[in-house]
């Protein structure tokens, strides 16, 4: 089996043009052929691109392939092939679930930008009597985003051992000394970012996804990035919807976990 670092990005478009191998079609796979992160597994005809714990699976169910990809705790297919779907149900001894995920199209920086106004109107939010407020990532917190479940996507793939010369960036809401919600780039492009978002159960539908939203739009817009959305369920959705990003197209994807 042929194993290609996202640094060797084109070998491997090479070799499955080479070998009149399908090209990836998923967004995500997007942040390895440009080169930025991720790792992609050759074996015969069949292929497979992981970006953090997302899977693009290409030809046929390969064992070999499987071994490499099931190793997380939690991996999500996009749109797995029908033979990759039959082998899990005999192979996988974890919970399997199918789940539809939405994409959006990218929201370019001249017009994420714009979210700065919205920001400044939005940033009043208050909660149990104290005010949210909102601040960049900060080495000094990545330990504590990394050690909770809901954060530490945030950091971990961007912002933890990344030696790219474009390090992921992000943003912390707080009330006070407590993080209650975080934004981050749960992958990279060659000229945008993957828009990772999430917050802590107790204090969701406060609009603190919304106030993160619009101050991440705001730093892509100065830093001139385009910000793309993939959104896991209707609550994703919604919020990408409000800020203005439009749909492209709905997905299967299958989930593996070992929890």
């Amino acid at each position: 089996m042929k194993h290609f670092s996202s640094c060797k990005a084109n070998r491997y478009l090479s070799y499955i043009s080479d070998n009149n191998l399908p090209f990836p079609q998923h967004q995500i796979s997007t942040s390895f052929t440009d080169g930025m992160y991720g790792d992609a597994y050759v074996h015969l005809l069949n292929s497979a691109i992981t970006v953090g714990d997302f899977v693009e699976l290409i030809g046929s169910f390969d064992e070999e392939i499987y071994k490499k990809i099931i190793e997380p705790k939690e991996v999500h297919l996009m749109a797995p092939p029908a033979t990759w779907k039959k082998a899990l149900e005999k192979r996988f001894s974890g919970k399997i679930s199918e789940y539809t995920r939405v994409s959006f199209h990218p929201m370019v920086a001249t017009f994420a930008a714009k979210a700065a106004t919205a920001f400044k109107k939005e940033k009043k939010l208050s909660i149990e009597g104290y005010p949210v407020e909102i601040k960049p990532i900060e080495k000094k917190l990545l330990p504590v985003l990394l050690e909770e479940e809901w954060s530490s996507d945030v950091v971990a793939n961007t912002m933890v051992n990344n030696k790219k010369d474009f390090q992921g960036f992000g943003f912390v809401a707080g009330i006070g000394t407590k993080i209650i919600g975080g934004i981050g780039c749960y992958t990279l492009y060659r000229n945008g970012i993957e828009i990772e978002i999430d917050t802590q159960a107790e204090y969701r539908r406060r609009g603190i996804a919304t106030l993160l939203s619009l101050r991440m739009l705001e730093e892509c817009g100065r830093r001139n990035l385009a910000c793309h959305w993939d959104a896991m369920n209707i609550a994703s959705a919604s919020l990408a919807k409000k800020l203005g990003f439009i749909e492209k197209s709905q997905y299967s994807c299958t989930m593996l976990s070992r929890s």
